[in-house]
């Protein structure tokens, strides 16, 4: 009796149960909604959605205004492929007024099987012959005597550049355009008298760029043996340093700090490759830099290194001073503690002197000598 009595009260906990199982609830991933379905029965329909008619017109009537724009559209297209006829036409007429009968037959006017257009040539006699690179409107305006003549080759007349005040760095930015206008003619010209025109113009340019547009922004600035700024007047600089950023920033592609730390005459060297003079007399070197002509050179001294220019106002020695004034200074060499002091001295050509120009120009990178 107990036994029964459990089984009937197991069957009565279960029905309540499966009334509950008989609506569930389950996402159906296919269409991403949430669903509530009998069991088994899968998703309840959509509400079916009405489809709309604009504005409140009837399905016939919208179809009769589309109709009516594509009767439009039909009709542009018509005008269109009408207006390109016209210009084929036209274009084939101008061809055959402008050609002798003769030489427009030998043209064929006729394209490739992929519908694309062989190119032809004129030759003197003004015949269409085939030819890559030529096309049928080119050999129709050489008939016609429409070409335009090739540039006539401008031999090299010079070049005095107007190098523009300003800036310091607006400065560097217009010699940087002058002298790549001398690279280019340098690389296009055609005879050796030409190159060496063009290379002496660059010599001046160079000369005329460092001695009146670079060095009057660094005279002043005060001298320091571990000074090496890139900025003129302000901070210091050593006399190796001078020269490497000085010559770094008017174009000359070398290593200012490995260049600044090498030994005087190692600079010279690294500078003027075979173009250097040793003398070990002060008068003897200061008329050297004479008979040498008017130019910018690079001075090694034993402890000491800087620049010596020589123009029409005689020979100057540009350098950081570490004597009297210490500061960067243009003076006279005779009178010249620093270029005084010295047993050696080293002379090196800079602006005439073609194969630095040369790299000077091409921006080549100029190896340092180092001992």
């Amino acid at each position: 009796m107990t036994k029964i009595s459990t089984l009937l009260g197991v069957v009565a906990m279960l029905l309540p149960l499966k009334g509950l199982n008989s609506y569930t609830e389950y996402a159906d991933i296919s269409s991403y909604r949430i669903c509530h379905a009998p069991e088994g029965g899968g998703c309840l329909n959509d509400p079916a959605v009405p489809v709309a008619v604009p504005d409140g017109n009837t399905v016939s009537e919208t179809k009769t205004a589309l109709a009516q724009k594509d009767g439009k559209q039909k009709h542009r297209h018509s005008a269109i492929a009408s207006r390109k006829a016209k210009k084929a036409a036209k274009y084939r007429q101008l061809k055959q007024n402008a050609l002798p009968q003769a030489d427009f037959n030998a043209a064929s006017m006729q394209t490739t099987s992929n519908e694309e257009e062989e190119t032809y040539r004129a030759t003197a006699s003004r015949k269409m012959v085939k030819s890559a690179g030529a096309s049928l409107d080119d050999a129709l305006r050489y008939s016609m005597k429409m070409v335009p003549a090739a540039d006539a080759y401008e031999p090299y007349a010079g070049y005095k550049p107007d190098i523009a005040s300003g800036s310091y760095r607006s400065v560097l930015t217009d010699i940087k355009k002058h002298r790549r206008f001398l690279e280019q003619k340098l690389d296009n010209s055609r005879s050796e008298q030409e190159r060496e025109a063009v290379l002496k113009d660059a010599g001046d340019l160079f000369s005329e760029a460092f001695l009146n547009h670079i060095m009057p922004f660094w005279y002043g600035t005060p001298w320091d043996f571990y000074g090496h700024t890139e900025d003129p007047g302000s901070g210091a600089i050593a006399c190796g340093y001078l020269v490497s950023t000085t010559l770094n920033h008017l174009g000359v592609n070398v290593n200012r700090y490995t260049l600044a730390q090498q030994w005087p005459v190692d600079i010279v060297r690294s500078l003027s490759a075979d173009e250097y003079y040793h003398y070990s007399g002060k008068s003897a070197a200061i008329d050297a830099i004479r008979k040498m002509g008017y130019g910018l050179y690079i001075v090694g001294l034993d402890n000491h290194v800087g620049f010596a220019k020589y123009d029409q106002w005689g020979v100057h020695f540009i350098h950081s001073n570490w004597a009297g004034s210490r500061t960067v200074v243009s003076e006279d060499p005779q009178y010249s503690t620093a270029f005084s002091t010295t047993r050696n001295y080293y002379i090196g050509k800079l602006s005439n002197n073609e194969h630095f120009i040369t790299k000077w120009l091409h921006a080549t990178n100029i190896k340092v000598s180092k001992g």
